[in-house]
């Protein structure tokens, strides 16, 4: 009769990510820890039930079935170690390269490669019965996705905690102009500023009130239209991304989506002078 089988799932997404090449090292490096911590607890449990075998045999006074079996089971933990292993996927378009951390970090370059992905199995020689996995992906709804499955719900919650909180401290402050919410907002935002900086640049060769209302009717139609074309072309996925990297590794300087608000905050800030002054005078 199958024995009874518990498991947890918890998965969480942040829809932007930025950081320095180290900093995208020490989420590696604590995952990995997180891991071993449970990889050890699966070969200890490993270890209980070889005891366990090996002693029902002795009793039974069957020396040698006792150590056919101690023999076996020894070689299936040594199979165990060298298949469970925490490793490091970079990807480049087409080409991939996995293994361990510190080996394969040493050909990232934050340039090129799109996609980086830590992650670790566990479970019996035969079974995967655990995983987690955190993966950074450039130009993705989901700049980063943590997923853990444990039969440990303990050690799930210690994952999900844990990694929650490193992951976060990278998440910049514009990361909600991702959300449906913030897209929204970025829209009205984009809209308005460009309306209105067109409206101004071509205040001089718009019809007066003076013409027919045709004129003006044509004007405003044109203008709107416009506004629109630019702001679509602004709010579209690529240039949102373009703009705002989802996912960036960064000389250790601000990241781009930073500089960029800030230097249409100034942009902006400039205008609005602008105009007053204009009123003003």
């Amino acid at each position: 009769m199958a024995s009874v089988e518990r498991s947890t799932t918890r998965s969480r997404s942040w829809s932007a990510w930025a950081g320095s090449r180290e900093e995208l090292l020490k989420i590696g490096a604590e995952l990995e820890k997180l891991y071993e911590q449970r990889r050890q607890a699966i070969l200890a449990e490993y270890d209980r039930e070889t005891d366990r075998i090996v002693k029902e045999c002795l009793d039974s006074e069957d020396e040698i079935l006792a150590q056919v079996r101690n023999e076996r089971r020894q070689g299936d933990r040594v199979n165990y170690e060298s298949r469970w292993q925490f490793t490091v996927t970079l990807s480049d378009g087409p080409e991939e390269v996995t293994g361990p951390v510190r080996e394969v970090f040493q050909e990232f370059d934050r340039r090129t490669h799109t996609k980086v992905t830590f992650s670790g199995a566990a479970g019996p020689v035969d079974k995967e019965r655990d995983r987690v996995k955190v993966e950074f992906e450039k130009a993705h709804p989901e700049a980063v996705f943590l997923h853990v499955r444990s039969t440990d719900p303990g050690w799930a919650r210690q994952v999900m905690s844990k990694m929650s909180d490193e992951i976060g401290m990278g998440s910049p402050w514009w990361a909600f102009l991702y959300t449906p919410l913030g897209r929204s907002l970025y829209r009205g935002i984009s809209w308005s500023v460009i309306y209105f900086s067109l409206y101004s640049l071509f205040s001089p060769i718009f019809p007066s009130k003076e013409d027919p209302a045709f004129n003006q009717v044509v004007g405003i139609v044109a203008l709107l239209l416009g506004a629109l074309l630019l702001a679509w072309a602004v709010n579209n996925r690529r240039s949102l991304n373009w703009m705002l990297p989802s996912f960036e590794v960064t000389d250790g300087g601000q990241p781009t989506g930073t500089r960029f608000l800030l230097y249409i905050a100034g942009l902006a800030l400039a205008f609005a002078a602008g105009i007053i002054v204009n009123r003003i005078s």
